[in-house]
């Protein structure tokens, strides 16, 4: 039996079955390419669940994940960026100034220049910002303190002081 054939008739059903190439174990095995995509409800949690494992789902998993790892390493689409970001022309100036005979001296003070390898790995390589944070800016009893401020601002305008209660 030839590759791509799928049964004891010989004949090829599609024209993707006799590209397919695929030989089966069994006479009468079906190329999995060729095996109709199970329909089912996607109005329930379940059918949506079912559609990301279809191919459909998973590719267009792939393409989103693809995006964010782009964005969190480049800070935006490699696509969309300009040549210049990506590329740059190497002078070489550096590599006449490591080529020269260094000294003590002079190996010393590019030890200072260069981080720490521990810095280096523990440096936040991400291009995007770290979230803010919302709670340091605010303070607690806000709306309280400023109902507080605004009564004594009041008082003081009428120059009638409140009355101070105290217990006995």
């Amino acid at each position: 039996m030839a590759a791509g054939s799928s049964g004891g008739s010989g004949k090829v059903r599609s024209k993707s079955e006799a590209d397919s190439g695929f030989l089966g174990l069994r006479p009468t095995s079906v190329d999995p390419a060729l095996r109709r995509r199970r329909r089912g409800p996607r109005n329930k949690k379940r059918g949506w669940r079912r559609l990301a494992e279809e191919p459909l789902g998973l590719e267009v998993d792939q393409f989103l994940e693809d995006v964010r790892l782009q964005e969190r390493t480049s800070g935006g689409l490699i696509s969309e960026a300009p040549d210049e970001k990506l590329f740059f022309v190497d002078t070489g100036c550096r590599d006449r100034e490591l080529s020269k005979k260094r000294t003590k001296g002079r190996k010393k003070s590019l030890l200072l220049k260069k981080p720490l390898r521990v810095d280096v790995i523990l440096e936040n390589t991400s291009k995007i910002p770290a979230p803010k944070d919302i709670l340091a800016h605010q303070v607690p009893n806000a709306k309280k303190l400023k109902r507080k401020e605004q009564l004594w601002e009041k008082w003081a305008a009428s120059l009638c002081p409140p009355l101070q209660h105290s217990r006995m």
